[in-house]
């Protein structure tokens, strides 16, 4: 549906369409002491063309927003490793994605993510080439029950992640990695304030993810863990 009255077919009627984008991001580490590493990144809005097909759907470039995040590790004990993040996304002033609705925006509100972690090598005790991991992270939804309508076709109200994995050197130079995260289910209810058909309408997601891979080091590029 366009922005036009009476939602007619887009122009773009299915074709692919892309658009060139820049953007950056700057960021340190600092420990103060072995057991300690705090680190802090900057992330700038990424600016993109406008998409030539589907200009009477994005009146705009679908530009991505600025964040800033921090955190820090510590290491209290031979082989358990604590981790704390923190996350703001400037969804708000993103250009689309955060404009009002009245005009044709997305009306996402910014997000705070918090996140923690622990991991657990089993080498440094039990001389078993594994670690293991867990984690949650919390960020409150961008879809608000004023712009629910809006956003029927892209349902990112997940909140809270659950996650595990492991990591299983399976010789010196290879290693065998295993993730699960678990989002569960969330839903937005519309309020009608932004919906031409009335309240009611509502959207809700939930997943699962599994991942497996390989990592692979010799000589001098083996990476610091």
């Amino acid at each position: 549906a366009t922005l036009s009255p009476g939602f007619p077919q887009t122009t773009g009627t299915s074709r692919s369409d892309s658009a060139l984008g820049i953007g950056g991001r700057i960021g340190l580490i600092y420990r103060p002491i072995d057991q300690l590493q705090l680190g802090a990144m900057y992330v700038f809005r990424s600016h993109f063309q406008k998409f030539n097909r589907y200009s009477d759907l994005l009146y705009t470039g679908l530009d991505m927003p600025r964040e800033i995040q921090a955190g820090l590790a510590g290491k209290p004990i031979p082989g358990l490793l604590l981790m704390l993040d923190y996350h703001w996304i400037n969804w708000s002033d993103s250009g689309l994605i955060g404009d009002n609705l009245a005009l044709g925006g997305l009306g996402w509100r910014d997000q705070h993510v918090i996140a923690f972690g622990i991991a657990y090598d089993l080498n440094p005790k039990l001389s078993f080439p594994l670690t293991v991991r867990a984690g949650y992270n919390y960020g409150r939804s961008p879809i608000t029950p004023a712009n629910t309508f809006r956003n029927l076709l892209i349902p990112t109200v997940v909140e809270h992640h659950i996650t595990a994995g492991l990591s299983f050197e399976l010789s010196e130079h290879v290693t065998l990695d295993g993730a699960y995260v678990y989002e569960p289910s969330n839903t937005v209810t519309d309020d009608g304030s932004g919906n031409p058909t009335g309240a009611g309408s509502f959207t809700g997601t939930s997943a699962h993810a599994f991942s497996v891979g390989f990592r692979g080091s010799w000589g001098k590029f083996k990476p610091i863990e």
